[in-house]
């Protein structure tokens, strides 16, 4: 597999892939990478997603995650997940396969179990990030931070730098969603930074499929249900 990164005219960063395996998607030529941004949760699609379930995954999530948010206050983050978790069942969302969650000091683009191209998309997207024009992005997905600069700073120490110290408490999920002959899966990190300073950090592994079929049926409502709340906010970022 040859991934070659190379500029675009309109200046976003595209991946030449002469050839890649995914599963069973095979895929060549130009494809342009893109993610979206909920509270909390960065999602990076990969290539072969379509558009409607690249819209129906994000507002899945962004629903789960405002209604954990609701109910659990403070920073009991093992309850928050929990009831993410439980939302993302009731919408049509099921476990594939679970890692318990265990401490971790390096990096954590080094240690997930991941391919290559994944890898090189996850990476491009978090530096994306650090861009002051996704600055809309970052406080979003680090909604628990108080400046911007808190938030690059934990970011890269998380992601890219392993270890040191943190701002505060916090979490974040990565998650990277495919699509194979209309299956849609996200393979998702739990990542959490449970006390400021030098302070432990853990990850644990979620990954969920979609009942597509039976998640047609409520698309509509639950996307006027986000749209109705007045406080919905998703960020795309293409790269």
């Amino acid at each position: 597999m040859n991934v070659i990164p190379n500029s675009a005219d309109n200046g976003a960063s595209t991946l030449t892939v002469q050839y890649i395996h995914y599963g069973h998607l095979r895929l060549t030529g130009l494809c342009q990478a893109s993610a979206t941004v909920v509270p909390s949760i960065i999602i990076i699609f990969l290539p072969g997603v379509t558009a409607q379930h690249q819209e129906d995954v994000s507002n899945s999530f962004e629903l789960a995650a405002r209604a954990a948010t609701k109910q659990v206050s403070g920073t009991n983050y093992t309850r928050w997940f929990r009831f993410f978790q439980s939302v993302l069942r009731n919408i049509h969302w099921f476990t594939l396969q679970a890692e318990s969650e265990r401490t971790i000091r390096d990096p954590v683009l080094d240690i997930i179990p991941v391919d290559d191209l994944e890898r090189h998309l996850a990476s491009e997207a978090l530096w994306a990030l650090q861009d002051p024009e996704h600055e809309d992005a970052l406080r979003l997905f680090c909604d628990q931070h108080p400046s911007s600069g808190a938030a690059r700073e934990d970011i890269r120490q998380l992601f890219f730098g392993g270890g040191g110290r943190y701002t505060r408490p916090a979490k974040f999920q990565l998650a990277l969603c495919s699509e194979v002959d209309g299956d849609v899966s996200v393979s998702s990190f739990f990542i959490r930074l449970h006390n400021r300073g030098a302070g432990r950090v853990t990850i644990a592994f979620h990954k969920y499929g979609l009942n597509t079929r039976l998640f047609e049926r409520l698309r509509s409502g639950l996307k006027k249900k986000l749209e109705d709340s007045g406080e919905s906010k998703q960020v795309r970022i293409e790269y």
